[in-house]
């Protein structure tokens, strides 16, 4: 589809210094103003802070961090906020507070004023600035700037854009950046800007999972949140109850999964008739529950040695996770975690041994929803959230 008149006069118009960029925008730009400020979510008026996550949502994280936040802390509301691309919604189809289109981006003046009045603390995603209206990492002048509006930022990283390579393969020996993974430099720039935030005094930093803890050092852990009833509710036969058990894997990134060693090995399974291998592309979200209950065990991934949202989500479900978790990121969690360890060189012997003694490995999974729902129904990130926030304490209410 060829850009509208509109479009090109935008595109034009954002390559101006930002002063003069935002005076035309008033300017020029009166619809998208107007429909960008009637974007900005409203908070109740009698509330301790207001929180506004955003604008990437990756797995969903935003919205579930911001539901956390209003069920277990008491005086704080919180919203999410996500791009929204030209054609629609992500792929997944997770939920968000507000999907704002980059189409009314020559109206984010409005959006970024609004929020600024409206909220106390601001929590960007990936180093993504949620008024900003744009996937570059924000920079010293951007976090200055919400402190001189009154507002207080945070950084909320999940993996690839605080993942560098080289820091990455020194600490991990399955690392997928020792042979298999080269990252383009647009990559390594967003990498780098990344790790200028965590230079920046006094910025809280959090990381969605304990691996990262290694690459942004003095970060606090945010912990993934799942819907623990959900992805536990549709399972009725407990994991390894099939006759012929059925495997998921769900390669969202092959090269950093596994799936060339993973899947080889679960194809020449099910040929053999010992097991029916499951792989998931593309499902919405709303439908992950079905097909994860459905499953005796989930192969996460077997080289980044870190555990995630699905290993999170299948272990609400009781199913049994495989995935290389390696022992430093083991450490940093309370109790034992009910993934079962598997790498490149391993992940055939440990399928080999879940198949012999079903029964052992059935008690490992069963123990998998107690460990969800302590550490990833919401509770702990709110907890991790609180002192950011103002708030002493969590309260059990929803």
């Amino acid at each position: 589809m060829s850009p509208s008149l509109r479009d090109v006069v935008a595109a034009g118009v954002r390559r101006l210094p930002t002063d003069r960029r935002e005076a035309v925008e008033r300017r020029l730009f009166v619809r998208e103003l107007r429909a960008a400020g009637d974007l900005v979510p409203f908070l109740p008026e009698e509330r301790q802070a207001g929180l506004l996550v955003g604008p990437t949502n990756t797995a969903g994280q935003g919205f579930l961090w911001a539901r956390a936040v209003e069920a277990h802390l008491a005086g704080v509301a919180a919203r999410s906020v996500t791009l929204q691309r030209p054609g629609g919604v992500d792929r997944f189809s997770y939920p968000a507070d507000v999907r704002l289109p980059l189409a009314l981006r020559p109206g984010r003046a409005a959006w970024r004023d609004g929020v600024l009045a409206r909220f106390s603390h601001v929590l960007l995603e990936t180093g993504y600035s949620p008024t900003a209206m744009t996937t570059a990492v924000a920079d010293g002048a951007e976090i200055a700037a919400y402190r001189a509006a009154g507002v207080a930022p945070a950084v909320v990283l999940h993996g690839s854009e605080i993942r560098d390579p080289v820091r990455h393969a020194e600490l991990y020996p399955t690392s997928p950046y020792r042979s298999a993974v080269t990252v383009d430099d647009d990559a390594l720039d967003r990498i780098r800007a990344a790790q200028r935030l965590l230079e920046v005094e006094d910025l809280p930093i959090f990381v969605s999972t304990p691996d990262l803890l290694d690459l942004a050092p003095g970060a606090t852990l945010l912990p993934v949140v799942v819907d623990v009833e959900g992805f536990g509710a549709p399972h009725t036969v407990p994991a390894l109850g099939h006759q012929r058990p059925i495997v998921v894997h769900a390669p969202s990134n092959p090269a950093l999964k596994g799936t060339a060693v993973i899947e080889p090995e679960l194809e020449r399974l099910d040929a053999a008739g010992r097991i029916t291998y499951r792989r998931l592309e593309g499902v919405v979200h709303e439908q992950m529950p079905e097909f994860v209950a459905g499953a005796d065990i989930v192969v996460d991934q077997i080289l980044l040695g870190a555990v995630g949202a699905l290993a999170a989500e299948a272990m609400a479900a009781g199913r049994l996770v495989v995935g290389h978790v390696h022992e430093r990121v083991r450490s940093r969690l309370d109790g034992e975690l009910p993934v079962i360890d598997a790498t490149p060189e391993t992940f055939a012997e440990v399928m080999e041994e879940i198949l012999r003694d079903r029964d052992r490995f059935t008690e490992v999974a069963a123990t998998g929803p107690s460990w969800a729902r302590t550490h990833h129904d919401g509770r702990a990130s709110a907890a991790a959230l609180a002192p950011f926030l103002g708030v002493a304490e969590t309260w059990s209410g929803r």
